[in-house]
């Protein structure tokens, strides 16, 4: 894995700094106007915390390469007379300011950064607030008929309202994207510090449960609604800094997911071996999965040791909802009593790689535990229906 390094760039030469204030008008003489834009950035978090020197959850970035494209948005046509606000308190250059312009990353000569020969010739102060993702898709990855919802059951369509945008969130295997965005008020130059925004979990089996367990080779994660994918609004928001590029994640209910060709309602967690999470720690089967923020999991399906299909809920149902964006979930799959359960851990800053702590549920902890619980499992194998355990 490579450690967590600063990719540079910058507009060309930058010839004089100048302050920008309210009353300030730039001209064609601006001497912040440059050659073709350039940005730099960093990946927040890539700096992993473990023992092992390679990146084996290979979903997720932790650094930019060759090749690499993100998209960028400004709130302000690049031309506009002012850097701020006020002279588009209107919202009147919906139709040029910049939407989905692609950026190439490059490392030619150690030079490394993001770059558009499209757009030349801008001060950087016109473009007020600007934002950025990775990866990049093009505007043609949006489905046909493509929706907003947010999980509930108003549906409106997408591009109905002034300055809104989607955003791709799956891979071409219908994963959720490692997405990273940034966002910044740009009057001098652009150095972004791209930030992880939906949430991995991190899902490790315990007693009763085994990664050698036939058919444990991957685990599905199902969620209580149907994922369609994501947009961005450019809106003016007060108070300071009265401008932003919110994302939401658009979803409908389950019973509706049969209405559309696209999204996910479920994903897959692939069995990953030998990795460690924390220094210090020994290394483990990890099953990883990334999920949008404020995920809510339904079940996870998972065979126990003696092979039969589990659906597992958690028994506190605030383990699995309102997955943080940003963050690491690591959780157990374990058996309580002769329930099967979720046990959470301290939480990982994806971003910062601090550690927060959360509540332990009790359980199994000992193989002497493990084969008590078995005796009774066995002894009332053929009543689950009348126990509290899902089954498929």
């Amino acid at each position: 894995m490579k450690h967590r390094y600063r990719i540079w760039g910058w507009l060309a030469v930058m010839l004089l700094f100048i302050g920008c204030r309210q009353d300030e008008i730039w001209t064609g003489d601006d001497p912040l106007r440059m050659d073709y834009l350039q940005i730099e950035g960093e990946i927040a978090g890539a700096m992993a915390v473990r023992a092992v020197p390679d990146n084996k959850l290979t979903m997720s970035y932790d650094t930019f390469g060759s090749g690499d494209t993100i998209g960028f948005f400004s709130y302000h046509d690049p031309n506009c007379a002012k850097p701020d606000r006020w002279s588009h308190r209107k919202g009147n250059d919906d139709t040029l300011y910049l939407k989905n312009t692609k950026l190439t990353y490059s490392d030619m000569g150690g030079a490394r950064k993001f770059t558009s020969t499209e757009v030349a010739n801008v001060a950087l102060g016109k473009f007020g607030v600007t934002f950025a993702y990775f990866p990049f898709a093009p505007k043609e990855k949006m489905p046909p008929n493509y929706v907003k919802s947010n999980g509930s059951s108003l549906v409106v369509p997408s591009g109905s309202q002034k300055g809104e945008h989607y955003i791709h969130i799956f891979t071409e295997d219908g994963h959720i994207v490692d997405l990273l965005t940034a966002q910044k008020m740009q009057y001098d130059n652009i150095n972004y510090q791209f930030r992880h925004r939906f949430a991995m979990v991190l899902l490790f089996l315990g007693e009763g449960f085994s990664p050698d367990t036939e058919g444990n080779g991957k685990l599905t994660v199902h969620l209580t609604y149907h994922v369609l994918g994501a947009h961005i609004l450019r809106k003016e928001i007060d108070p300071f800094p009265y401008e932003d590029f919110p994302l939401t994640v658009d979803t409908v209910p389950l019973d509706k997911a049969s209405e559309y060709g696209f999204g996910r309602s479920s994903f897959t967690a692939p069995r990953v071996d030998d990795y460690t999470l924390l220094v210090g720690q020994e290394p483990r089967t990890v099953y990883p999965v990334i999920l949008p923020a404020g995920a809510k999991i339904d079940y996870i399906e998972v065979k126990d040791k003696t092979g039969k299909p589990q659906r597992v809920k958690p028994t506190r149902g605030e383990a699995l909802t309102g997955l943080e964006g940003g963050w690491k979930h690591p959780l157990t799959i374990r058996m309580e009593g002769i329930a099967p359960t979720v046990y959470p851990h301290e939480i990982i800053d994806w971003n910062e790689q601090h550690v927060g702590e959360v509540d332990k549920l009790p359980g199994i902890h000992s193989e002497e535990q493990f084969a008590a619980w078995l005796e009774v499992y066995n002894r009332n194998a053929d009543k689950w229906e009348a126990m509290t355990m899902w089954q498929t």
